[in-house]
């Protein structure tokens, strides 16, 4: 028989336990993903812009400076490519501040460990005796 093949003798292992995330880390996820969300779509920045060879620091929604900077962009032989890539981009970093979140907080922790001050402590003091 091959040796690729699975035959009747052969065991699988246990499927691995599926471990649940904290309701709380769901929530928190939440609420930072929609506040992220609302700043983005209505948040300010300081825009600092030369006029008439003076720095000058503007108040600027984070939505409509993309929209200004993704107007204005520099002429280049393919616009729209320029463009695409532009928003893509815009996109990449909303969506991976969302996918990071998401990963940061809403993964199940494999090895549960004791996270007291004491054992955090104890561990430092370890970890520089060696």
């Amino acid at each position: 028989m091959n040796d690729l093949t699975a035959t009747d003798e052969t065991e699988l292992p246990p499927p691995a336990p599926i471990q649940e995330v904290d309701p709380v880390r769901r929530i928190v996820f939440a609420v930072l993903s929609v506040a992220f969300l609302v700043w983005v779509a209505f948040g300010q920045v300081e825009a600092r812009v030369w006029v008439s060879g003076r720095l000058t620091i503007l108040d600027r929604d984070i939505a409509d400076m993309w929209q200004y900077l993704g107007r204005n962009l520099p002429p280049l032989p393919a616009p729209g490519l320029i463009s695409m890539l532009f928003w893509l981009s815009i996109s990449f970093v909303v969506v991976g501040t969302v996918a990071g979140l998401w990963l940061f907080l809403c993964t199940p922790d494999n090895e549960p460990h004791d996270e007291t001050w004491e054992s955090i402590h104890a561990a430092h003091l370890d970890h520089e005796s060696n």
